[in-house]
This record gives C-alpha cells, sequence and structure tokens, in this order.
C-alpha cells in the first residue's frame, strides 16, 4: 500500500466539491421527515447520527445520506454527495403540504481528516479529548481555529476518521490549524482509492436511482419497526418473502486492472457488474455488484480485463456498510 498519509498518518480531505450539508429545520421537522426517510429519528441523538436513505413508492434510491441532530433542537443537518443532495432536497420538499419545514441548501462546508492518526491530529488542533474507538456516526463539538465546528465520525478509509461540519467563513482557519496539527492535504484521487480499498458504497458511483437500499450497502439505513414511510412497504416485503437478487461486495482482482462496467463472470457466466476500481500492487481493488449465489467472502470469481479475465476474491464492504 502507498506510504499515502491517509494509509500512514492523518490526511486532509478538501469534501466541499464532492459532499454538501444541509439543514432541515421548522417545527413540523421530525415528524414529517420521519413520514419520508427509512431511517428511524428516535435514534438521531445529539450524539450520533443515523444512516437513511429516501426512496421512491418502489423502493428504489433517491439518495442515501447521513443525518444529525443540531444540539440546540433546530434541527437536522443532512451530509449528502453532492450528486444525490438535490434530489434528495426536492424529493422532500416537492411532499410538504401544511407542514412548518424549511430547508437550508448550504449549511456547512464539509472537511475531513482520515487515517490511523486523524483523531490523535484533531484533538491536537482542539485541545480535545475525541475518543480514538468512537462508534461511527459519533458527534462532537469542537473548537478549531476559533471556529465551532461538529465532528462527526465517519470512515472513508479502511483506518476510518472524522468529517468536520465547518461554517463556511472559517474553513480557512480551520485548515490552517489542521495542517499546523499535522493533517496533510492529499488530492481527491488518493482519497477515492482508499475508499475503494476500504469497501466503502459512495452514492452516485456504487449506487443510483436504478438499485434498492438493500443491494447497495445501505441495509443499515432502513428502519422495520418504525411505521410508514415513502418506499416501507416494498422493502419490508423483501424482508419477509424474498431477497434481492445481488449486493456490493468488494474484490480482491489479480494480475489487471479492470475498467468501471467490466463484468464479473464465473465458469463463463456473467455473475455481476464492476461499480469502482483502484489500482493495487499485483492488480486492483473494486467494487462490485455480484449475484447472490456469489456473495460470500473468499469466493473465486473471474473478472474482465481487455480482451481476457482475470481472477478475483470475493471479500466485504466496510463494516459500516456490511
Amino acid at each position: 500500500m502507498p506510504s499515502s498519509p491517509i494509509h500512514a498518518a492523518a490526511a486532509r480531505l478538501d469534501l466541499r466539491d464532492s459532499v454538501g450539508a444541509a439543514l432541515v429545520h421548522g417545527a413540523d421537522a421530525e415528524a414529517y421527515l420521519q413520514r419520508q426517510i427509512s431511517g428511524d429519528l428516535r435514534k438521531a441523538t445529539p450524539d450520533r447520527g443515523i444512516l437513511s436513505t429516501l426512496m421512491t413508492r418502489k423502493g428504489k434510491l433517491v439518495a442515501a445520506f447521513e443525518l444529525y441532530r443540531v444540539p440546540d433542537g433546530a434541527g437536522f443537518v443532512v451530509v449528502c454527495e453532492r450528486t444525490g443532495l438535490a434530489p434528495l432536497l426536492e424529493g422532500l420538499e416537492r411532499l410538504v403540504i401544511l407542514e412548518d419545514v424549511q430547508f437550508v441548501a448550504e449549511c456547512a462546508e464539509v472537511w475531513s481528516v482520515q487515517g490511523p492518526t486523524a483523531t490523535a491530529v484533531l484533538n491536537s488542533a482542539a485541545g480535545a479529548a475525541l475518543p480514538d474507538d468512537a462508534e461511527e456516526r459519533a458527534v462532537s463539538s469542537l473548537s478549531i481555529g476559533g471556529a465551532e465546528l461538529r465532528a462527526v465520525r465517519r470512515a472513508r478509509c479502511a483506518a476510518g476518521g472524522w468529517d468536520l461540519l465547518v461554517p463556511a467563513d472559517a474553513s480557512d482557519a480551520v485548515v490552517a490549524a489542521l495542517e499546523t496539527a499535522g493533517a496533510e492535504a492529499v488530492d481527491a484521487m488518493e482519497a477515492e482509492t482508499a475508499r475503494i480499498v476500504a469497501g466503502i458504497p459512495r452514492f452516485g458511483v456504487d449506487a443510483d436511482d436504478s438499485n434498492l437500499p438493500p443491494e447497495s450497502g445501505y441495509a443499515g439505513a432502513i428502519s422495520y419497526d418504525k411505521g410508514c414511510y415513502v418506499g416501507q412497504e416494498i422493502v419490508a416485503r423483501i424482508r419477509t418473502y424474498g431477497h434481492v437478487n445481488k449486493e456490493l461486495r468488494r474484490i480482491d482482482v489479480s494480475g489487471g486492472v479492470p475498467e468501471v462496467g467490466a463484468e464479473v463472470r464465473h465458469d463463463d457466466a456473467a455473475v455481476g457488474t464492476v461499480t469502482s476500481v483502484a489500482p493495487a500492487e499485483g492488480g486492483a481493488v473494486a467494487i462490485a455488484y455480484l449475484k447472490r449465489a456469489y456473495l460470500e467472502p473468499e469466493t473465486t470469481v473471474e473478472v474482465v480485463v481487455g480482451e481476457s479475465t482475470c481472477s478475483a476474491t470475493v471479500g466485504a464492504l466496510h463494516a459500516a456498510y456490511a
């Protein structure tokens, strides 16, 4: 593995172009969201957020996102890939009738510190004591570079790290403080490679509006006991009476680097499709949809690379999405 700070120390990721944060607030915001999204807001506390989706009535994804409760009770912050943020907000706004619910599309800028020493670097920058073993989507308030912000535990590489929800006018001061504390900048390609190696699905890349949440690493975003919401009947029926026919998995490819969209095969039959790929020593790491019969770890398949095929071994998605 390359000696990038995202693997060996602490990497600073500028996510402003790829990830957005929006505020949903108003007197009816909580009750309204609870009727629309797949996650259970009763589990969203000031100290921990939830993973959720918005679906169509046919159970297909509109967007996948994280949701965090604002400490003063003023609403919820949703953090979402920009490919899904506009459809998410449009979908939610379209369903408002008489409810008191408002949406602020850009409520913060999203930065991230990832890697084995990410927590230590943030603690140095903030004079804080974030726990290195914090659960995914745990939330803490920090002061960095004179700015008050929120840090949320969010894995974007194998070692994990923290996303920072930073006031727009404070980014320069926060970045300077992070740099002084030892968070080194990495580019988008390095960050994307680390994501794929860790088996972390990305909405808009590994999943889109043609997919069901249980196929795409978002089974944990679905509540089966909170009551009705958009798409609930479909996912409940799948769980009770059947199953999805394919799911995302991380796979290790030996001897070549496939392209996105490459076919995954077994005994000359198509059994899947590559959605993300990153070069690795001796071959590549990919994320791919696989048919149900080939989902078990250590299953051997082949991936089309050019005019030939390369052997590949099935692994698992990151624990936060498995």
